[in-house]
């Protein structure tokens, strides 16, 4: 598993943003494979790796700056809330506050 999402963090690479359209919905399914799987719950350090992969996914947003870039990465983020749902998104993904503080 470790493997995987090794592989698919490449996708986040900002080299490939303008097929970020294509792959991201791809990696938005896997995330959302993994964290519904009946076995999530026995991934243990796994788990968090793929937490890291979604957070960094979210974190992309913050590091992009064109319009159409922005729009792929909204879209697959989406997509994962869609697929595990608003409550075990948010325990996924903190969130934070423009000052980087968490909860406020």
């Amino acid at each position: 598993l470790k493997s995987s999402v090794e592989a698919m963090k490449k996708l986040l690479q900002h080299r490939l943003r303008s097929h970020w359209n294509a792959v991201l919905p791809v990696l938005a399914s896997f995330i959302v494979h993994i964290f519904s799987s009946a076995e999530v719950a026995n991934l243990g350090k796994h788990n968090s790796t793929c937490a890291d992969l979604l957070n960094a996914l979210v974190k992309l947003r913050n590091n992009s700056n064109d319009s159409n870039s922005i729009s792929s990465i909204e879209r697959a983020v989406g997509s994962v809330i869609d697929g595990v749902g608003v409550e075990r998104f948010l325990v996924i993904v903190p969130i934070e506050s423009k000052n980087g503080a968490n909860g406020d």
